[in-house]
């Protein structure tokens, strides 16, 4: 985890939390089905705590979903907060459609042969990166600066995350956030941890042919984003920050069962962290 020095520790009140969690993988690989599986309990969760079952039987079955180790463990964080890279993606690209011409160029950052893009794709998508880390320091700012009281919060960056700089510049901005003047009162930490979804190329390529539209990635850059595919490895050159990571097979792609176990060892990682 990312926290203030340990010495300052006795000077300072506990106070709120936070947690980011990165998923990394090929596309169709299961991070967004792990994101619905995690934000869906914690929504249950806060139901049944609340006395909002109900008295349908489809109600009384979320309830006790919510009483599994998975949820009890989500339960522990008050808020859930997901930055979806594929969404502000699409809403640069809204932005973009107006200006760019649909030339084709060479971009390193993707790591792919752009003729399967327009200018307009890849400037949306630079330009979604920078934006997502703005998201989720205004996210971190907002959170620590509410003093009135003590809470946590995990915030899940949806991305595929292929390469180790994409995962560091996360790391970093979590890092500004720490290195920001802060009251006395406060004292900030910050858990980081990365979920890699280590699915087989085979397998996502399957899912991803059943998809439509933008949704449905080119084959081309699902072989290239494999080739260059860096899992965590917090033995590599200034890695050190990957130390927390677990790795997820989602290939049997039974959801409801196998998500679950998983799910509830990845959690707990997160939760040491």
């Amino acid at each position: 985890p990312v926290s203030i020095p340990d010495e300052m520790d006795h000077q300072l009140p506990p106070q709120s939390t936070a947690s980011v969690l990165l998923l990394c993988g090929l596309p169709a690989s299961g991070k967004s089905t792990f994101v619905r599986t995690i934000i869906d309990l914690h929504e249950q969760q806060r139901s049944c705590t609340n006395g909002q079952e109900g008295h349908g039987d489809g109600n009384k079955n979320a309830c006790k979903n919510s009483e599994s180790g998975l949820a009890r463990i989500v339960s522990r964080f008050d808020k859930i907060f997901r930055v979806d890279y594929d969404s502000i993606t699409e809403q640069e690209l809204t932005l973009c459609n107006d200006k760019n011409d649909d030339s084709q160029d060479q971009d390193a950052g993707l790591g792919v042969n752009n003729t399967s893009f327009g200018s307009n794709d890849l400037e949306a998508w630079r330009n979604s990166r920078v934006r997502a880390l703005e998201t989720l320091k205004d996210a971190l700012t907002t959170h620590f600066a509410d003093n009135s009281k003590k809470s946590s919060l995990l915030i899940i960056m949806d991305d595929n995350f292929h390469l180790r700089s994409m995962r560091r510049d996360v790391y970093r901005s979590c890092q500004e956030i720490l290195a920001m003047p802060l009251p006395l009162s406060t004292q900030p930490r910050i858990g980081f941890s990365t979920a890699y979804f280590s699915t087989p190329l085979e397998v996502c390529l399957e899912r991803n042919d059943s998809r439509q539209g933008k949704e449905r990635i080119p084959i081309d850059v699902m072989n290239r984003m494999a080739s260059v595919m860096e899992p965590p490895d917090e033995t590599k050159p200034y890695a050190s920050f990957e130390r927390f990571h677990v790795s997820i097979d989602n290939s049997c792609n039974t959801i409801i069962a196998e998500m679950n176990i998983t799910n509830s060892e990845t959690m707990h990682s997160i939760d040491k962290c």
